[in-house]
């Protein structure tokens, strides 16, 4: 009786090792999950911000495209400057080119002037277009005509960051970058974190492209879509 009562308690010892095991491997897989969460965010905002490069590099080819057939860079200001590149290929009119010209970390229903319509009518009614079609700003040739074709570091597009000019629940492009691209087809990261810490920016403060940038570079961005009379569509060679 004695020996199975030292039996029991041997049992009952290694039940109990076994449940503070137990206990102690979900504590630290709570911990992983707590860490993963934290990450998450930051992962999906990099893969958005991959995309984003990929469609600033696919503009930029479209671009080149363009001024090889008419010797020049598009003439409007604003998001109608290369939004014209969409206006002159309408053969490409497919969802696939349509997301070319936003910015994928904003989402298209995010889009007052594009929600609920086809991606291949979206940027078709020329004359209405304004800030709420994209979340992409372009160069204003109105105000900074100035590009060659060696034109070195020129900001021609970028993340507008629209959304996140309001108190209310504010929405950059990404959370923690900001890009851009310049007329030599370079593609510039702003690391928003860094600048606050610089005091370039202020806390929750995010870059807007336009005159009052605080990214001087980006002044000669507009997030809105003028209509320029004085432009007309280049010659074809």
């Amino acid at each position: 009786m004695q020996h199975r009562h030292r039996i029991s308690s041997r049992f009952a010892r290694a039940a109990g090792f076994t449940l503070i095991e137990l206990l102690a491997v979900m504590a630290i897989i709570a911990i992983l999950i707590s860490a993963l969460a934290i990450q998450v965010p930051k992962y999906l905002d990099k893969a958005k911000v991959t995309a984003c490069r990929a469609n600033l590099t696919d503009l930029y080819r479209n671009f080149t495209l363009y001024k090889d057939r008419f010797s020049d860079w598009p003439t409007e200001s604003g998001i109608r400057f290369f939004l014209t590149l969409w206006r002159m290929d309408p053969d490409s009119h497919n969802e696939s080119f349509a997301k070319r010209f936003t910015c994928p970390g904003v989402p298209a229903n995010n889009l007052s002037g594009i929600a609920g319509r086809p991606p291949e009518e979206w940027f078709n009614e020329w004359d209405t277009l304004d800030s709420t079609y994209t979340g992409y700003a372009g160069r204003d040739r109105e105000h900074f005509p100035k590009l060659e074709v060696n034109a070195g570091k020129q900001a021609i597009v970028a993340d507008d960051n629209e959304l996140a000019d309001t108190d209310h629940d504010p929405q950059p492009n990404h959370t923690y970058t900001t890009l851009a691209l310049f007329a030599d087809g370079s593609i510039q990261e702003y690391d928003l974190q860094k600048l606050r810490i610089e005091g370039v920016l202020q806390e929750k403060q995010f870059i807007l492209p336009g005159p009052d940038c605080v990214i001087p570079e980006l002044k000669s961005l507009l997030r809105d879509a003028p209509l320029s009379k004085k432009a007309t569509a280049p010659k074809k060679k």
